[in-house]
């Protein structure tokens, strides 16, 4: 018997590559906040969050 890792080997939940790269665009070209990107395009403000780069 060996340990394996806690981490799951998938992700079902994960946001679509389309939509990262829409929430990235809206970013740079109208310098939106993540409150008002999330309500564009009807998605949670934490997604946005998780999705923006530092």
């Amino acid at each position: 018997m060996s340990d394996r890792p806690s981490r799951s080997h998938h992700s079902p939940h994960r946001t679509g590559t389309r939509t990262e790269r829409r929430i990235v665009k809206i970013r740079f070209t109208h310098r939106l906040s993540p409150a008002r990107i999330a309500a564009r395009l009807g998605v949670p403000t934490s997604t946005v969050h998780r999705v923006l780069p530092d």
